[in-house]
């Protein structure tokens, strides 16, 4: 059970205005669902903030990237979400690296899922 705006954060889909670095790190290990919504008054005494069940279910699938690596190239590309992520890494990256692995380099960060941001993180470390 999470705060509902961290819960909201967790299980956001790329797109959304609530998708992260939160959202794209999660799912290196778990694929999170919404479960319910509970209100202040479902507890007693009543918090001052909504709150939200959600479950993280393990994937199993082995991770292509280090978490670490994985980390500083999602926080390095969220730093301003309104660069595009070409901008976000110039100089480490050029258009046909993004284009080599087929991600659109005038894309926002927030608009790539977390198979893009591993196959940045996979042309960063080469």
């Amino acid at each position: 059970m999470y705060q509902r705006e961290v819960g909201q954060r967790i299980t956001a889909d790329a797109g959304t205005k609530l998708y992260g670095g939160l959202s794209v790190l999660v799912r290196h290990f778990y694929a999170p669902k919404k479960l319910i919504a509970l209100p202040p008054g479902a507890f007693n005494p009543p918090p001052k903030v909504h709150s939200m069940v959600i479950q993280l279910l393990p994937h199993g699938n082995t991770p292509k990237c280090s978490y670490e690596a994985l980390q500083k190239t999602v926080r390095q590309g969220f730093a301003h979400r309104r660069k595009t992520i070409y901008n976000q890494f110039r100089g480490l990256l050029t258009q046909d690296d993004y284009l080599s692995v087929g991600i659109d380099p005038i894309k926002r960060p927030e608009q790539l899922d977390y198979d893009d941001w591993v196959k940045i993180t996979l042309k960063l470390s080469q």
